[in-house]
This record gives C-alpha cells, sequence and structure tokens, in this order.
C-alpha cells in the first residue's frame, strides 16, 4: 500500500529529502506501508522562511508577506506561514534588504530613515520625508538618510549629504552637481575612468535630491566668492 505526503507534514523523525522524490517503509498494525515522500513545490521559500527564523527570530515576520487571493492586498502575516495552504500565497517582501537595514540600525541611525511616496494621485511632491516608524508599504520608498556635511555662508549653516566614497555595483543609477550648467546629471556606474574620477572627486550622489541640494550648496558659495 502506499501514500502520498507532503516532506514538511512529516514529523522531524522521518527522513526527508528536498527536491526529489525518497520512498520509506515502515510498519504500522503488523501491516507494511510504503510513502512516497514528494517535495514541497515551496521548498526554496519554506528554506529561505527558516533561515529567516534563525538568523532574524525577532523580525523574521516582517520579511514576508502574505494574500488570501489572488486578488487581494499584500499583507504581513500573523504568527505561522503555512506555505502549502491552498486559500494564501506567500513572497518575500519587496522591502526586505531595507527592513533587514533598520532593524540592525542602532537606536540613533534609526531616526534617520526617510520615505517617499510614489503614488501617482498622492500630495506628497515625491519628497524624502523623516519617517522613524515605517509600514513598509508597497508603494512607498525607504532609505537610511545619507550623513550630512555643513558649510557657512555668510553667518548660515547650509547642510548637503555626504557624496558616495565607495565604488557602485555595475548598472547601479547615480547623480553627479554641474555647477556650470546649473543641473543635476543621471549616470550609470560602469567602472570605467569617468565613474571613478568622479568617484574620487566626491561628486556622486544616489539620488537626484541630494544632488541638487549640493548643487545649491555649490552655486552659494560660488556667488559668496564672486562678491
Amino acid at each position: 500500500m502506499s501514500k502520498q505526503i507532503m516532506i514538511d507534514e512529516l514529523s522531524s523523525d522521518d527522513t526527508r529529502t528536498i527536491g526529489k522524490v525518497q520512498c520509506v517503509e515502515y510498519q504500522e498494525n503488523y501491516r507494511l506501508y510504503r510513502v512516497e515522500l514528494k517535495a514541497s513545490p515551496h521548498a526554496a521559500l519554506i528554506a529561505q522562511c527558516e533561515d529567516d527564523k534563525r538568523i532574524y527570530p525577532d523580525f523574521y515576520l516582517e520579511l514576508w508577506q502574505k494574500r488570501i487571493t489572488k486578488l487581494g492586498n499584500w499583507v504581513r502575516p500573523s504568527l505561522n506561514l503555512n506555505f502549502d495552504s491552498t486559500k494564501c500565497e506567500y513572497r518575500q517582501h519587496p522591502h526586505r534588504a531595507s527592513i533587514i537595514e533598520f532593524h540592525q540600525c542602532s537606536d540613533e541611525d534609526k531616526k534617520r530613515w526617510e520615505s517617499k511616496c510614489n503614488k501617482s494621485m498622492c500630495g506628497c511632491h515625491k519628497q524624502w520625508v523623516s519617517n522613524t516608524k515605517p509600514k513598509w508599504n508597497d508603494d512607498v520608498e525607504y532609505r537610511l538618510r545619507p550623513r550630512t556635511c555643513q558649510v557657512t555662508i555668510n553667518g548660515k549653516v547650509l547642510e548637503y549629504p555626504e557624496p558616495v566614497r565607495d565604488e557602485l555595483k555595475i548598472g547601479q543609477e547615480y547623480w553627479v552637481s554641474n555647477v556650470i550648467n546649473g543641473q543635476v546629471h543621471k549616470y550609470f556606474w560602469r567602472n570605467d575612468s569617468i565613474d571613478n574620477k568622479l568617484l574620487k572627486a566626491e561628486l556622486i550622489r544616489l539620488t537626484e535630491q541630494d544632488a541638487q541640494t549640493y548643487l545649491e550648496v555649490l552655486q552659494a558659495v560660488n556667488a559668496q566668492v564672486a562678491i
């Protein structure tokens, strides 16, 4: 007699094989059973979830989302993640990297977190604003605000974001302030001579807004020098 059961339905004492079928025979009530252990189609997600429980036990649920139907909204799971449920589907949170970074920040650095809403009908003008208690909404961007530098011009202290000091990933977007034409320009990191010259000159910022802020400071400095 044979039957099929999902691997994650077995007890911890059972032999498990992820990714392929393994057969085990056992005797119960004087009858011999042959059980086919069938790997869960969600084996990769289950393994990732187990890793999250082990590495991030205090907030692993924040790293996942579930929805009841394909038309429902993605929400944070409450307690348990039943990947083989026919009523729910699960996925890793789209802000997974930011959530991990936020929880690994010191209390002081958590005060530097910001968010920017990307809703087309929202009246927030898509500007970065302080957000020390992020809700990790799908249509909102989150970041740790760059540390700032200061310069005093005519008795007024101006702040601007620190430049990028490390090489970026290939294809990563960055922005440069051009004081000559009064504009900011977008580039993509290719690790070529131009990229590295801009990096060495401390002209690279990661967002258009940061580059614009730095441009305004440069213009103010030039205006003071011209007086």
